[in-house]
């Protein structure tokens, strides 16, 4: 139970610190989820141990039970720790959804001018901006913006939306996941969540995939 404290003091600080540097959430969720594993692990080794050296401890039902209740309330741990990371985390979110407004207005004022939406971010400024603004986390190269998306539902009816021009940030939480934050100007965000492979919600007037 100790070290599920830890483990989650260190991913929600490193969640709540990303909204200043993902930086943090990257160094301090990743040495969390490090030592969980590690302990996970040592528990099995010391099972293993114990069954060749004190088979006698084992055979008994108060000598399983210490190492069953780990077992299974240590993986329970770990899933409540993720579910309270999620509102730190969509906050976050929120922020850089704040941040991006700026842009937003920028890329709507040049369509309205020009007919189409800008072919490239640099296209806004200086005259629809002054300055690029960034999402403000570690590890994301910018907005990524595409002046054409195209918009595919694979759920039947299946159907194509109109295309339009998108916004994103790319936002994995590291090994083999994929989370997208991504915004669309008509609002249409149906088939989203398949489209990039997971499931959405909605935080301001983005879509956050989960992969």
């Amino acid at each position: 139970m100790i070290l599920l404290g830890v483990v989650g003091a260190l991913a929600v600080g490193g969640e709540w610190l990303g909204g200043a540097s993902g930086f943090w959430f990257l160094v301090l969720a990743a040495y969390g989820w490090l030592f969980a594993g590690a302990f996970f692990v040592l528990l099995v080794v010391l099972f293993g141990v114990a069954s060749i050296f004190s088979p006698a401890v084992l055979s008994s039902a108060r000598g399983l039970l210490p190492f069953f209740l780990s077992l299974v309330l240590f993986p329970v741990g770990l899933l409540v720790i993720a579910m309270a990371l999620w509102p730190v985390r969509a906050a976050t979110f929120a922020r850089v959804a704040d941040r991006a407004q700026p842009l937003i207005v920028a890329i709507r004022a040049y369509e309205d001018s020009n007919g189409a939406p800008p072919p490239a971010l640099d296209a806004l400024v200086p005259n629809w901006i002054e300055d690029l603004p960034t999402p403000g986390l570690f590890g994301t190269p910018g907005f990524v913006y595409d002046p054409q998306s195209e918009r595919e539902i694979w759920e039947p009816p299946a159907r194509t939306l109109p295309e339009t021009w998108s916004l994103r940030v790319d936002c994995s939480r590291g090994f083999l996941n994929w989370d997208v934050f991504i915004f669309y100007p008509d609002g249409l965000y149906d088939g989203v969540g398949p489209r990039w492979g997971g499931s959405h919600e909605m935080i301001r007037d983005w879509a956050y995939v989960h992969e």
